[in-house]
């Protein structure tokens, strides 16, 4: 049976929620100079994961990276869980999100300064400097699947992700210049032929040269729906270039 470890300063409710899925065990993990979440992925190294309300990550960048950075010393994964909605504004700053009564719907409760950019800078600097994952959850409870979601898929020790071969289309189209210049051509009243006229007189007339020293007739018995009238325009607007 899948196991972790949650700090006894976590909510109970978390606690129970986990516990449909999983052995949980209360210790005090902040004493340890871990995280929220704690447990060992099936090849054996050790996971720890912070979970951060959205306002609270907002009120705390500075004290979280100190945390994250002790954290990265004694585990061997360290994550980040920021559960909440936010959504950039006009002006760049966020708004706040939750689900309201009905899960259908979600309603703004606080609009906060913190612009967008350094919200994302500070998870792309995360990555990048110390290999820590942020994860984004919209309530406690999606917090509780996801960890379910981790701890179940780390304990496979191999994974094909990435891995499958997919059988692919040959690709049968190739862009031709003569059916391009073709679509290009307008006089007056506009373009004269689209894509599949101007593949058609390519494919049983020729290029430009051939159609300018045809007769709009011998153009019209090749090309089925072409008429002469049509052949005679762009013959004149050939000619006219």
């Amino acid at each position: 049976m899948n196991f972790i470890v949650v700090d006894i300063y976590e909510q109970d409710h978390i606690e129970r929620l986990l516990s449909t899925f999983m052995a949980v065990e209360r210790q005090n993990l902040v004493q340890q100079n871990l995280l929220d979440y704690f447990w060992f992925a099936g090849d054996g190294h050790s996971i720890t994961i912070e979970r951060k309300g959205i306002m609270d990550f907002l009120a705390s960048m500075p004290r979280l990276e100190r945390q994250l950075r002790i954290a990265t010393n004694h585990a061997d994964e360290v994550g980040l869980i920021i559960e909440g909605i936010v959504v950039p504004l006009a002006g760049g700053e966020v708004g706040i999100y939750q689900v309201g009564k009905s899960p259908k719907y979600l309603y703004q409760m606080k609009i906060s300064g913190v612009q967008y950019s350094s919200i994302m800078g500070y998870i792309w600097q995360l990555k990048r400097v110390a290999n820590i994952t942020t994860y984004f959850t919209s309530t406690i409870e999606a917090t509780a699947w996801a960890l379910k979601t981790f701890v179940e898929n780390s304990q496979k020790l191999d994974s094909t992700l990435l891995q499958h071969y997919t059988r692919t289309k040959r690709i049968g189209w190739q862009s031709n210049p003569a059916i391009e210049t073709l679509m290009g051509i307008k006089d007056k009243d506009g373009f004269i032929v689209g894509e599949k006229k101007a593949m058609e007189l390519v494919t049983k007339v020729g290029g430009l040269w051939t159609i300018v020293n045809s007769t709009p007739k011998e153009v019209a018995q090749k090309c089925h729906g072409i008429g002469t009238n049509t052949v005679q325009r762009l013959i004149n607007a050939i000619k006219e270039k």
